[in-house]
């Protein structure tokens, strides 16, 4: 399922993969939107009464939770295949990560970050959460306990992803102009890092597997300790590239989008 809306318009509109189309109107602006591997689709509405306003839909775009943040500008808000959802609020004080699951308003923990703010989550299989700041990734239970923290020690993020058993993360210190693919299990053991042997354009994990589109017509299959798997060179106008289950892969770019199966 896809979920697509106006920026700053209420109302989401669902598109489902046998191309049927459903509309839900909202209660203020949409400004984020994120659905789920099981359909569940999670939105931020700008409301003049709140600091900002979290609601959760199902598959068929009924409202099944609803929070009203009292501190702190929600920015982001994911919810993961086991109903539990994060939303992610800014001040000027740093993040607060504030964890729920969708069947209760309770607040089930909080992890914040003085002076600190929280680019981007995602949630792993087993439902660890990945955090990326501008210094340091950050895995975090699903009450918000700390788990690990891996500092980036002077190198920048380039990307990352948090979609597969494991957390892969790209960074490079700008002085060589490479960069280092790093992949860490869910307690942040580092399962490997590797120079990547050229610029990255884009990465998608999947269970155990790592899907790299390299510049150049060029992408890798690896897993989780970037093993090489197998190569592939899509198109030249490609710019894009998702794993899914089964190793089936996605690239995308002007010229459309080419489905290959890597199983075979």
């Amino acid at each position: 399922m896809g979920v697509y809306y106006d920026m700053n318009s209420p109302g989401i509109r669902a598109l489902y993969p046998d191309g049927s189309c459903r509309f839900a109107q909202t209660d203020g602006p949409v400004v984020f939107a994120d659905v789920n591997e099981t359909g569940l689709l999670t939105v931020l509405l700008e409301e003049s009464s709140t600091l900002g306003t979290v609601e959760v839909f199902d598959t068929d775009l009924t409202p099944l939770f609803r929070w009203e943040a009292g501190t702190g500008f929600p920015v982001s808000a994911r919810s993961s295949a086991d109903d539990r959802l994060c939303v992610n609020c800014v001040s000027r004080d740093g993040t607060t990560l504030h964890f729920f699951r969708i069947d209760s308003v309770e607040e089930q923990g909080s992890f914040s970050l003085e002076g600190e703010l929280v680019m981007d989550f995602g949630f792993l299989s087993d439902g660890t959460l990945a955090a990326v700041t501008e210094d340091r990734l950050i895995l975090l239970d699903p009450t918000g306990q700390a788990v690990a923290s891996h500092v980036f020690e002077g190198s920048h993020l380039e990307a990352y992803s948090f979609d597969g058993d494991f957390v892969a993360v790209i960074t490079s210190s700008g002085f060589s102009g490479s960069s280092v693919l790093t992949t860490l299990d869910a307690g942040g053991q580092v399962l490997e890092s590797i120079n990547a042997p050229r610029e990255i354009q884009a990465l998608s994990a999947s269970g155990n597997a790592l899907l790299v589109l390299y510049a150049g017509e060029e992408s890798t299959l690896y897993d989780r300790t970037l093993c090489e798997q197998i190569s592939y060179q899509p198109d030249e106008d490609v710019s894009l590239a998702l794993l899914t289950s089964g190793d089936i892969a996605y690239y995308a770019g002007p010229g459309g989008v080419t489905q290959i199966d890597f199983s075979r």
